[in-house]
């Protein structure tokens, strides 16, 4: 019996390694953000204009591509946020190019109920301590991905260099203009089409996500304000010191 345990051991571990390395159908980076391990998700700070990448991987097991595909932009409830997001490129940015530029993407509906995004066979997107009371989130409907025009990559951990062209990148400018939010989650899901003919329903996993402070930046008085405080203590120090 021992004999055949170490080879089975082995298939295991072969077996998970390739697994671990699979890149997810749907992800979703920031370029320049940082990756935060604790919240697994690539976040970005003190910005209130920044891009985000929108990619879906074509290769096995989605055949022909991934289908209505669905951005929602979270953010807490009653801050008032607004945002626009508008196409853009990848600029060639880390190697990564996208020859296609992407249509803008369609406003569905801006949600302030608590209610969780649905994805297409109604079941509700994974909360991820994200959905819920407390949350406001719009939904934009970023059309077929089906071009296999981009390299691909695993955007996990650290930014990862170009593979093979085997994918698609959707690259947007996300531009917050209002609101006072200290934190906006993006999430994207829907489906691809099984060799069996099945819709199998997939969103970026939580590893694979993007997250912004809401570019809350200190307010020029804010600022100013604080600089007299602690010029003020200091000068206090001083005469203490000198009396």
């Amino acid at each position: 019996m021992k004999k055949y345990l170490l080879p089975a051991v082995l298939v295991c571990v072969m077996w998970l390694s390739i697994g671990a390395s699979a890149e997810p159908v749907l992800q979703l980076y920031i370029p320049g953000a940082a990756y935060d391990a604790l919240s697994e998700t690539w976040a970005i700070s003190g910005a209130s204009t920044f891009d985000i990448w929108a990619v879906a991987y074509l290769g096995n097991p989605t055949t022909g591509g991934v289908y209505d595909v669905k951005l929602a932009v979270a953010y807490q409830h009653g801050s008032g946020t607004t945002l626009s997001i508008a196409p853009a490129t990848t600029g060639g940015y880390g190697g990564f190019t996208d020859p296609d530029t992407p249509v803008a993407p369609t406003l569905l509906q801006t949600v302030t109920n608590g209610a969780a995004p649905k994805t297409g066979d109604g079941a509700n997107l994974p909360s991820h301590g994200i959905y819920g009371a407390g949350t406001d989130w719009s939904e934009y409907a970023l059309g077929d991905f089906t071009s296999k025009s981009s390299p691909c990559a695993d955007f996990i951990n650290a930014m990862p260099s170009p593979g093979s062209t085997n994918c698609q990148i959707n690259a947007y400018t996300v531009t917050i203009t209002g609101g006072s939010s200290p934190w906006i989650h993006f999430d994207l899901y829907d489906h691809y089409v099984s060799r069996q003919g099945a819709y199998r329903y997939v969103n970026a996993p939580f590893s694979h996500d993007g997250e912004s402070d809401g570019g809350q930046v200190p307010e020029p008085a804010t600022v100013l304000l604080l600089g007299s405080g602690l010029l003020g203590l200091a000068m206090r120090l001083r005469r203490a010191m000198n009396t």
